[in-house]
């Protein structure tokens, strides 16, 4: 017998109205020429992931394997917010830190706001411009965050959308002939360029920025409302913890909260140094936390109820305070500083930064090896200590590593901080009252001691994973220097340096080609370090096998691009490596025996992957010699890539993958099998992606940084303009959207095939963003500056076409196409598809917005159905909601839910109504009418979580009577309110059916109003075992059974 659950009213209303949710030195040179040597932006294991994971899946346009194990099983009528751990294969990057779930591991909770930092973060008051800290202590400037120009409205935006390509001076100017970067003239000294942040949280990913005219821009990556608070985030003029929160209010009426709590949900970079620690040498006065990361503290519901999370915060305010002071605890007990160090990632690199090198080197120079000093970063990460809501309680459980990396021989403090930082997540507990879960997490120490989850255990059984770890004598420590462009491993071939040799490549000496291979990728051991087994509790598992990653095209800036960046072919091959593993193929096994496997092929002859990015090694610095003439004055290299934007967290994305579902035990593809190719979206890197850039003179009256006095000739104007562009497109919108879908036969004919176009929407929801690209001390591309509409549209399906072919014919098919329009917030407002007869059915979407309190809702307000062709437009029928004001017990919540549900039919002839005539505090209905006559009363328990019982044939008061109190104050009380108990005997013309449940598993019995109880029992996990009856003779009547199969406990 199935269980019987009630469908909420709310869920009754989406579905009925069908609505769709919306579909980041010489002399002579100029100390400020803008640049950024920021300490090392080194971002904790589970913020790369973060980032990694943010609205990017992992599927088959990245050559990925999907995976999510759950952790504990949490439910709440109000909050979505799951625990659980998903997995990346990317590959092997030594430098990569191990999260503190194991390696390529990360844990799915909660939600982060993260940023693009623009000169200075907006979030700094008198913070060190980026270059004065190269240019030395006599060239030290100062300026203010963009966040000063919150709510300040010192520019319309229309007037400035209309000037600013006139007078851009306007809006951003050097203030005097020592200024190192623009400011916004008029204000305080508040630098011009404004961050740009990114938020991800449950089904919601976005970004949002401040604007000239103090006003917040935001939009999420699918559409949909949003509002940004940043009335409380603060701005720091010290390293001094403060109370900073970033708010965020999406179109449910739910209030997100970011930061709070001091610095124990921030993540910053508390230190950067050369080779040792002791090295440390800050000056307090100049130092300031910049914030890398806002993760998720509060998210309040529409009815008021909230859900808190809690980071851990074992680290001494002294130590925030003066991160300087984290260089003494080198030689401290590791038991004195352990907990501490727990909230800590350390990061190492070997890496090449030679600016304003001899000329000598230009022809062709040699490869570079590392600089002698490495470099380290200690980044201070957000670690979730707790979970709470008013009945539950989810608990995270750290200790320290059992190992830690090997940073090889030339180390000879690994046993000290902060080779001692890390953390390892072993326990996370929920308790529900009485109902408890809990999840237990183990790992081993393997290839140079990083940190592997061996297993999870939970409700459902045990997890176990094998990696490929083994075979190699001397294992890469994150200092090596054998990696590919992307950062990974080379394998057992050795290279020369770390940045390739280069030479000039075209008649223009600023393009130049490679001729090393130091930093290609081999397509050697690049599945190292990878998931090879996972094996679940049942006993089952399944075993990934990998092979190399290819690509046929790179993004590269050229004369021919004016220097943007445009779509390179690899020099005389059709292909090559581009690092990293892509999956060959999957198998699934049970009882040790082969029984199902697919295998996977990418791209085709000609067309490979498609690279996000290639990093850019050499800058040529040209200045105008007494004859006027412009000459090469000397060569920056950066081993890292000379850029000022962020490279993308994938590497490559492929055109076309096919899925070959093959027999179990097949080999190879040579057996016939059906296979799907699915086609995504390409040609992702294009000269299109800056279309609109408007750049002008930086200080043109400023000597010597006019750049039309600085260079003669135009190409070299553009290699300076263009070189560090930004983007005016947001190409990240367009990864993993699938274009096409075909499936195949066994004989290779066509069966099927859906194909799906997009468009970029709403593409005046722009917002005006100033910056200066100059992210190196030398590089004379600060000598302009660009204003760009910064993006915030939608890019969204506008038609879907679905082909049958004819198994007789695979040349003929039956097409069905769709049509999707949207409004201007991204939410699909009409959907047409065109039928055989030749009309077309017509579905039109309105939607209203309201004030929820503090927040906001989007709510359904109508929908109709029509039959149109070019003769006729005929309504079939129409669907209206109206909606009232709920309030929370203690009045301080306010939120809409729907009243009236009415349909019509084509002639406006009232078929159905449905009207809520009462709720209880947490807006579940208590009593539904249906066309004036049928009424169903609700009562909720488990503080509104669960219907206890269902009415049927009584009036409100009826009940109400019955029951001695207000039905809907059956809803505050957690367990079975005694009340119901003899119900159907007080109310003996109703049907009543009640309910009691399980405190977290689920339904525990059901009693109709025959007086028939049908009862559920689960196991210790959770799980349910057994349903059944009690009959006349008191022996049990076997219902259901369940029996699981776990070998793995």
């Amino acid at each position: 017998m199935k269980r019987k659950t009630i469908i909420r009213f709310g869920v009754f209303v989406m579905s009925l109205l069908l609505l769709a949710m919306p579909i980041n030195a010489e002399d002579e040179i100029p100390p400020f020429i803008p640049t950024s040597t920021h300490d090392p932006d080194v971002q904790s294991p589970q913020l790369a992931a973060i980032k990694r994971h943010d609205n990017l899946p992992v599927e088959l346009n990245t050559g990925g394997i999907s995976l999510e194990i759950p952790l504990v099983n949490w439910k709440d009528r109000d909050f979505e917010c799951p625990v659980s751990l998903s997995y990346s294969s990317a590959g092997f990057r030594p430098r990569e830190q191990d999260n503190y779930v194991g390696r390529n591991w990360m844990l799915n909770v909660g939600g982060v706001v993260y940023r693009k930092v623009n000169g200075v973060p907006d979030d700094l008051n008198w913070g060190l411009i980026p270059i004065a800290g190269d240019a030395g202590p006599s060239n030290y400037q100062y300026a203010n965050g963009f966040l000063y120009m919150l709510n300040m409205h010192k520019f319309n935006r229309d007037e400035m959308l209309q000037n600013y390509r006139t007078n851009p001076y306007k809006y951003a100017a050097y203030k005097d002939s020592l200024s190192c970067m623009p400011s916004i003239p008029g204000t305080n000294s508040v630098e011009a360029s404004a961050d740009v942040f990114h938020f991800s949280f449950g089904k919601h990913s976005g970004k949002f920025m401040i604007n000239f005219d103090g006003s917040v821009s935001v939009s999420g990556n699918n559409g949909g409302k949003y509002k940004v608070d940043l009335s409380e985030m603060a701005i720091f003029d010290s390293t001094t913890p403060r109370e900073t929160r970033i708010r965020i209010m999406t179109d449910d009426g739910y209030i997100y909260t970011f930061g709070s709590g001091g610095y124990s949900s921030l993540e910053y970079n508390a230190l950067a140094w050369k080779n040792h620690i002791s090295s440390v040498n800050i000056k307090p006065q100049f130092s300031r936390n910049e914030i890398s990361a806002y993760y998720l503290t509060e998210i309040q519901a529409p009815n008021g109820r909230k859900l808190i999370i809690k980071y851990r915060d074992d680290i001494n305010e002294d130590y925030h305070k003066h991160p300087e002071m984290l260089s003494t605890l080198y030689n401290k007990p590791v038991a004195e500083i352990g907990s501490m160090a727990l909230q800590y990632s350390l990061s190492g690199m070997s890496k090449s930064q030679a600016y304003r090198s001899a000329t000598s080197s230009f022809d062709e120079n040699p490869a570079f090896k590392p600089e002698p000093l490495r470099s380290y970063a200690l980044t201070k990460v957000a670690l979730i200590d707790r979970i709470v809501t008013t009945d539950c309680e989810i608990l995270f459980t750290y200790s320290a590593r059992g190992k830690y990396t090997d940073y090889g021989s030339e180390v000879a403090e690994q046993g000290s901080f902060p080779y001692i930082c890390g953390a390892k997540l072993d326990e996370v507990t929920l308790s529900c009252r009485s109902y408890s879960e809990k999840a237990l997490l183990s790992y081993t120490y393997e290839f140079g001691n990083r940190m592997f989850l061996r297993s999870v255990k939970n409700k459902e059984g045990r997890y176990d994973f094998q990696y490929k770890v083994g075979g190699i004598a001397s294992v890469p420590t994150p200092l090596s220097y054998n990696i590919d462009h992307w950062g990974f491993w080379r394998g057992l071939q050795t290279n020369s340096g770390i940045i390739p040799r280069m030479k000039p490549g075209t008649l223009y000496a600023q393009d130049y080609i490679i001729t090393s291979n130091d930093r290609d990728a081999t397509g050697e051991c690049y599945d190292y370090t990878l998931l090879q087994q996972m094996t679940y509790p049942t006993g089952g598992y399944t075993r990934f096998e990998y092979e190399p990653h290819r690509y046929s095209l790179f993004p590269q800036p050229s004369y021919n691009s004016h220097y943007y960046l445009k779509p390179e072919y690899p020099a005389g091959v059709h292909d090559a490596p581009a690092g990293g593993a892509r999956v060959k193929s999957v198998t699934h096994y049970e009882q040790d025996k082969a029984v199902k496997k697919t295998i996977y092929t990418y791209g085709y002859i000609a067309y490979m992957g498609e690279l996000t990015y290639m990093p850019y090694y050499r800058y040529l610095a040209y200045f105008i010699n007494d004859k006027g003439e412009n000459l090469i004055k000397y060569i920056s290299f950066d081993s890292e890539g000379i850029t000022d934007v962020p490279y993308p967290s994938v590497h490559i994305r492929y055109p076309e993958v096919t899925e070959h579902y093959v027999a179990p035990t097949a080999k190879d593809l040579s057996a016939k099998h059906p296979y799907k190719t699915t086609e995504f979206v390409h040609n992702l890197a294009s000269t299109y992606n800056y279309q609109g850039d408007f750049s002008y003179a930086t200080a043109p009256n400023v000597f010597p940084l006019d750049p039309d006095k600085t260079f003669k000739y135009e190409d070299i104007k553009q290699y300076n303009r263009n070189l560090l562009a930004h983007p005016t497109v947001d190409v990240s919108l367009k990864y993993g959207k699938v274009q096409k879908e075909s499936f195949y036969n066994d004989e290779k004919k066509l069966v099927a095939r859906t194909e799906y176009e997009y468009s970029y929407l709403n593409k005046d929801k722009c917002a005006l963003r100033i910056y200066t690209a100059a992210p190196h001390f030398g590089l004379r591309t600060g000598l302009y500056s660009h204003i760009i509409n910064e993006p915030f549209y939608e890019y969204a399906l506008v038609k879907k076409t679905t082909s049958r072919y004819m198994p007789e014919n695979d040349r003929e098919a039956l097409r069905t196409p769709e049509w999707y329009e949207y409004d201007k917030d991204g939410y699909l407002c009409r959907h047409s598809a065109l039928r055989s007869e030749g009309d077309s059915l017509v579905e039109n979407y309105t939607r209203i917005q309201r004030n929820a309190g503090y927040g906001i809702q989007v709510l359904p307000a109508g929908h109709s159905l029509r039959m149109a062709d070019a003769d006729k437009d005929v309504l079939l029928k129409r669907d209206t909601v109206c909606y009232t004001l709920c309030q929370s017990a203690d009045g301080s919540s306010v939120w809409h839910m729907p009243q009236f549900v009415t349909s019509f039919d084509g002639n406006g002839k009232t078929q159905n109504v449905k009207e809520l005539l009462h709720r209880d505090v947490y807006g579940n209905p208590t009593e539904i009418v249906t066309n004036h006559s049928e009424r169903v009363i609700y009562l909720w328990g488990y503080y509104g979580k669960y219907p206890v019982a269902q009415i049927k044939n009584a009036t409100y008061s009826e009940v109400g009577s019955a029951l001695g109190k207000s039905p809907a104050s059956v809803s505050q009380a957690f367990s079975c309110d005694s009340s119901l108990s003899g119900l159907q005997a007080r109310l003996p013309k109703a049907q009543v059916t009640t309910y009691t449940y399980h405190p977290y598993a689920g339904i525990k019995s059901e009693t109709t109003p025959d007086g028939k109880t049908t009862y559920y029992d689960y196991d210790a996990k959770g799980r349910l075992v057994k349903s059944y009856r009690t009959g006349e003779n008191g022996k049990q009547e076997i219902l259901q059974l369940a029996n699981y199969h776990i070998i793995n406990e």
